[in-house]
């Protein structure tokens, strides 16, 4: 099993192992969507180590087409790192999408320990409170694409009392809805499912 340190430090000797026998690297996703990945076929590439790339659904394009948003109305991606405490930065990058009235999706950090939706809503309620708000509702999107997909379209407060099952968690901050990208959500409100 290859963590995402061992895909970046251990590049060099993954490749090795690749001109001995066949070697995969299978993610959730798109895996060439990570520069961690590209960067490895690039390693690979520069040893003369062929590979082969299968596409996957994205959660990039998953989610906003799941939840019915116009996928072009989106903003930067940011991702909420371990240590949220001490870098604004994602939370800068939400608030400059809605200035835009766009969408953002707000992926989990998966470091340690993948992050939960209720954690990634304390960071944003954290910076939130000491940097301005600027929006009111929230998509929480556990497990996206799996049976036991869950999907909740509320307040904060609401998803953080809500029960979820094990990560991954990505959570959407919707900017300026068009009328059937609200009417979309409206079926993911918290008990109408």
């Amino acid at each position: 099993r290859a963590e995402r340190k061992v895909l970046e430090e251990g590049a060099a000797e993954l490749v090795e192992e690749a001109r001995k026998k066949d070697v995969a690297v299978v993610t959730f996703g798109d895996p060439l969507a990570a520069t961690t990945h590209v960067a490895l076929t690039l390693t690979a590439e520069k040893k003369g180590v062929s590979w082969k790339y299968v596409p996957g659904v994205s959660v990039l394009t998953y989610v906003p087409s799941r939840l019915g948003l116009e996928h072009y109305k989106f903003g930067w991606t940011v991702t909420v790192p371990e240590q949220w405490a001490h870098a604004p930065s994602f939370y800068e990058r939400i608030r400059g999408n809605l200035k835009r009235r766009m969408h953002t999706l707000v992926l989990l950090d998966v470091g340690s320990g993948a992050m939960s939706i209720v954690e990634g809503l304390e960071a944003l309620l954290h910076w939130a409170e000491r940097l301005g708000r600027g929006w009111d509702k929230v998509v929480g999107v556990a497990r996206a694409g799996h049976r036991d997909e869950k999907i909740v379209y509320g307040y904060p407060e609401e998803l953080m009392e809500t029960e979820w099952p094990e990560p991954p968690h990505s959570i959407v901050v919707p900017g300026k809805l068009h009328p059937v990208e609200e009417e979309a959500l409206g079926r993911f409100v918290r008990g109408k499912r």
